[in-house]
């Protein structure tokens, strides 16, 4: 046991155990003294003996015992590690615990790459790169396929891209199978009303022009290019049928198309090529009318 002789009382003293103040060693009942006599208790300082071990108080006699949570600490009262096996059960659990471990995580990142790919594909489509924007949804589309928007947005964009290439038939199966993936989602019933119209444009079969014509304005509401492209199908089908009821109602619907918010800087010359049909009973298209009156139609409701 290491001793020290007290700065007090000059007692020789047990190391461990005593404190120490401003340097000085004091023993235990000097420590107490002191503190008694009005040292504050922050200045006096507990000392360990590093050659005594805290728990059984055993010596080192040379050197310091190794430290155990800040504590000397003797060779027989250090704790040994457990040697222990373990159990082959709880290894197969714990294997079984990462393997599962993998599997979510495999599992989860599929619909985190899927939800970067829509994210990217509505990014594209916003920028108006709407090929692009088809292809970054099919992407999200394989990597969750059991998330129906994806897929049908994936087909909704293809078939605008094809629409915009004059491609109506492929725009029109593309646009239903947006429509068979998702329900009773209007931009779908609206494009696949468009595609619709096209073809039965080529096709000059003016009552499915019309047909159309309603089911766009159906879809997209009263605006000014739903109701203008009623207004044309219904004209086209007077000027083949010569009814004067379809006439009229072409006429009414036109009217209210001027009346609706302006959505196209050039829906002043599409409504003088209606009233063109109206008035002469002859369909032309956006080429041929513009070749015939390339100062604007010179007839009532025309202007140069």
């Amino acid at each position: 046991m290491r001793t020290f002789t007290c700065a007090y009382c000059g007692a020789s003293s047990p190391l461990q155990g005593s404190y120490r103040h401003r340097g000085a060693g004091l023993c235990k009942a000097c420590a107490a003294r002191a503190m008694e006599e009005g040292v504050p208790g922050a200045e006096i300082e507990p000392v360990m003996d590093h050659g005594t071990c805290h728990v059984c108080g055993a010596d080192r006699a040379r050197g310091d015992w190794p430290l155990v949570a800040g504590r000397p600490t003797c060779d027989r009262c250090r704790p040994k590690p457990a040697h222990a096996k373990v159990p082959r059960w709880l290894l197969a659990a714990g294997a079984a615990c990462l393997l599962l471990t993998v599997a979510s995580t495999l599992h989860s990142l599929r619909f985190v790459r899927g939800y970067v790919a829509y994210r990217l594909g509505v990014k594209a489509y916003r920028a108006d790169r709407t090929e692009l924007a088809a292809g970054r949804l099919a992407q999200a589309a394989a990597l969750v396929p059991e998330e129906p928007h994806f897929a049908g947005l994936a087909a909704y964009y293809r078939g605008l891209t094809h629409l915009a290439a004059d491609r109506p038939r492929e725009a029109r199966a593309s646009f239903r199978e947006a429509c068979a993936r998702e329900e009773d989602v209007p931009p779908y019933k609206a494009a696949l009303a468009l595609a619709d119209r096209d073809l039965a444009w080529l096709a000059k079969d003016y009552r499915a022009f019309l047909k159309a014509s309603e089911a766009f304005r159906a879809a997209e509401g009263d605006t000014q290019e739903a109701l203008g492209a009623l207004a044309s199908a219904q004209a086209c089908l007077f000027a083949v049928e010569g009814d004067p009821g379809l006439r009229d109602r072409a006429q009414a619907t036109l009217a209210r198309a001027e009346r609706a918010p302006a959505t196209d800087p050039g829906f002043a010359g599409f409504a003088a090529r209606i009233r063109h049909r109206l008035a002469t009973r002859e369909i032309l298209d956006k080429a041929a009318f513009e070749a015939r009156y390339p100062q604007g139609w010179p007839g009532p409701g025309g202007r140069p």
